[in-house]
């Protein structure tokens, strides 16, 4: 006997990969124990299974396995004593179909959350199904669930929690709990009260969700020392989904990876307990799909990507990140794919409007409008800054050194004027380059001579512009709504809100501040 036969095995826990080109998932059993649900390698004869809906021919269930380690051990693959998420199972009687699972996730969804937009039903779901993919992508969208006190942004992350693969529900967790915890369970991780991480002592957490999006992203922390004394580097890998919940903005950097749903308090009726059993008969069923999904594309090793390259012709309508937010969603739906497209392109309509409506767009119209300034290929700061306060109270007024670095973030060259005072070279590809960039027109024109018109001109363009984009979103509505909802999605005032509303005849404000269509318009649409 070699001495591998005579060795003990080792007892490794593990709550799923994939061992020799099979995927695997802990679970619970009928029994009430835990175990393995494995699926079995694609072959002639369980394909003949699959296609006579013999679905159970294609997985099996095992106790524990054995395996060796790199250096030829024995090991005894067992699952996890303990998991910080709901498990999966028992086995069904009957395998649904995915489009059938979509409506089920879809209405479990319904009827327990209350969404600001019909279209989120489906974006959500889409979100759920992709979280039982990690393997499968490059890059992975945040939701955000952001709202006042009671307005339903916990209950989202409860629902979430009771879906989602690997679902491990926190709040206040620290970068080390975070790095180690996405390390070691691979979850998707869903964190409450995500304002207490805006502070800069928390900065370091935001990083590490910053990073989490992407493959390939990872936390280097010394781990140890050797007996040399040298420090050994351990990797902690960062990537996964995440979804968050406030009451505060998240930072930029953070916004920009995420799908932000802006959450009110409930017009309707919602079941008040969570559906345990139902949740758990669901999660099964996402598993089984998982499985499938995975043993027709998985090789024997543990990482599979199988995120294709190009992009959908459906999501062409923009580009970067923003795709990147939604090209899983897209990937896993069937049923749900149309509101998602229409969903996503209704968000890139309103983050144009919010970056033509920034303070880097009023800075590029500001630096359009100093072209006559310009002396020796330089536009002082000083005349910028000054047009900048010109419109706002003394109490609001910028410092040139702010304004200068808004004018750097632009793409514009720092340099001295003639009189030694700080400017900027004008710079006409860099000033198209933000003109497109923020929707204003194409190339830089002289000012009228008349300030007084140039003033005038400028405000009506404006409100014009801001009024069409109200229109915009209305459109997309489909009942009743607070001014703050529109006030919030469009990025304006309250008082804002209300004008734009005030100015168009197919809408009105009730006395509780909620904006309605008129009767007439009403009947209209419906007819």
């Amino acid at each position: 006997m070699t001495a591998t036969e005579t060795e003990e095995p080792k007892i490794v826990e593990s709550a799923g990969g994939i061992h020799n080109g099979q995927p695997y998932e802990q679970i619970i059993d009928k029994n009430g124990r835990s175990a393995f649900l494995i699926a079995n390698k694609r072959t002639e004869l369980t394909k003949k299974f699959e296609e006579k809906g013999d679905w159970k021919a294609t997985i099996s269930i095992a106790e524990y396995f054995d395996d060796e380690d790199e250096w030829g051990h024995p090991t005894r693959i067992v699952p996890m004593k303990r998991v910080p998420w709901p498990l999966a199972g028992p086995l069904p009687e009957e395998k649904i179909s995915q489009d059938e699972l979509w409506r089920e996730i879809k209405s479990f969804i319904y009827t327990h959350l209350d969404l600001p937009d019909d279209l989120l039903y489906d974006v959500v779901t889409g979100w759920i199904f992709a979280t039982w993919l990690p393997e499968k992508w490059r890059t992975v969208p945040y939701l955000f669930f952001q709202g006042p006190v009671a307005s339903g942004k916990t209950r989202a992350l409860d629902c979430l929690a009771v879906l989602c693969y690997r679902a491990i529900l926190s709040a206040n967790i620290s970068a080390p709990a975070l790095f180690r915890g996405i390390e070691v369970y691979q979850p998707t991780l869903l964190m409450d009260e995500t304002e207490i991480y805006n502070t800069e002592s928390r900065g370091d957490v935001v990083g590490i969700l910053n990073a989490g999006y992407r493959r390939g992203q990872y936390a280097m922390r010394i781990v140890g020392l050797e007996e040399t004394g040298k420090p050994v580097l351990g990797l902690f890998n960062l990537f996964g989904f995440k979804a968050l919940a406030g009451t505060q903005g998240q930072r930029e950097t953070l916004e920009s990876r995420s799908i932000r749903i802006t959450m009110f308090k409930s017009s309707r009726k919602l079941r008040f307990m969570i559906d345990e059993k139902r949740a758990r008969e669901l999660r099964i069923q996402l598993l089984l799909w998982r499985l499938q999904k995975l043993v027709d594309v998985v090789d024997v090793v543990d990482v599979v990507d199988v995120s294709l390259e190009e992009v959908p012709p459906d999501l062409q309508f923009a580009d970067g990140r923003f795709i990147e937010k939604f090209y899983p969603l897209y990937m896993v739906a069937n049923a749900g794919r149309k509101q998602i497209v229409e969903y996503a392109k209704k968000l890139h309509k309103l983050e144009q409007f919010a970056e033509e409506t920034s303070i880097e767009s009023e800075i590029t119209k500001i630096i359009m409008d100093c072209k006559d300034s310009v002396v020796n290929g330089v536009v002082k700061i000083s005349d910028i800054t000054n047009k900048f306060n010109a419109t706002r109270d003394k109490a609001e007024h910028w410092k040139s050194r702010t304004v200068g670095s808004i004018v750097r973030r632009l793409g514009f060259e720092a340099k001295r004027a003639s009189d030694s005072s700080r400017g900027y070279i004008w710079d006409e590809d860099v000033l198209k380059r933000n003109l497109r960039r923020y929707g204003l027109i194409e190339t830089p024109h002289t000012p009228p001579t008349d300030s007084s018109s140039t003033s005038s001109t400028s405000s009506t363009s404006s409100e014009l512009s801001v009024l069409d984009r109200v229109g915009v979103w209305l459109s997309t509505q489909t009942r009743p709504f607070p001014v703050a909802k529109l006030a919030a999605d469009l990025g304006l005032t309250p008082e804002q809100a209300r004008a734009m509303i005030r100015q168009l005849d197919e809408w009105y404000i009730d006395d509780r501040d909620v904006v309605r269509r008129k009767p007439d318009f009403t009947r209209e649409a419906s007819s």
